[in-house]
């Protein structure tokens, strides 16, 4: 159900090898991922207002939470993002929520300027459903602008 919320808000229908990752703390799963803005579709830019070039990516963030029995609950989230490259330059990435009316979920997203064929470590705290407590995701990336 949670991955069908993540394509349903559109942001993960600009190619086929576009995929989120998920991370498990306790009952909350966060699945995250990161793409060329130019990978999404300019209807799709245009409706989030996600900037696109060559050189923009966008990190896109969704939490959910676990109950037994039931579909995963789509949970709102502190979520705090930065990118940084080899060189130990950071940028911190400003999330948005974005939540379609009449579909049952939400995503953080943020756009980052990143150079080209540069690879690059993304630091996350994700404090699921306002509990206080703040769960580290790092993952690394490179990002080409051809």
């Amino acid at each position: 159900m949670r991955l069908i919320t993540f394509f349903a808000m559109g942001l993960f229908l600009v190619a086929p090898w576009v995929f989120a990752e998920q991370v498990v703390f306790g009952a909350y799963v966060v699945h995250y991922s990161a793409v060329n803005t130019t990978a999404i579709p300019e209807t799709m830019a245009k409706k989030y207002q996600i900037m696109q070039d060559k050189h923009y990516a966008m990190l896109n963030v969704s939490v959910f939470q676990q109950v037994e029995g039931q579909a995963d609950k789509s949970v709102v989230a502190n979520i705090s993002a930065k990118v940084r490259d080899s060189s130990g330059k950071e940028q911190e990435i400003t999330l948005r929520l974005l939540k379609d009316e009449g579909v049952e979920g939400a995503s953080y997203v943020g756009i980052f300027v990143f150079q080209d064929k540069i690879p690059l470590e993304f630091v996350l705290a994700v404090d699921p459903n306002l509990q206080g407590a703040m769960h580290p995701i790092t993952f690394s990336q490179t990002f080409f602008s051809d």
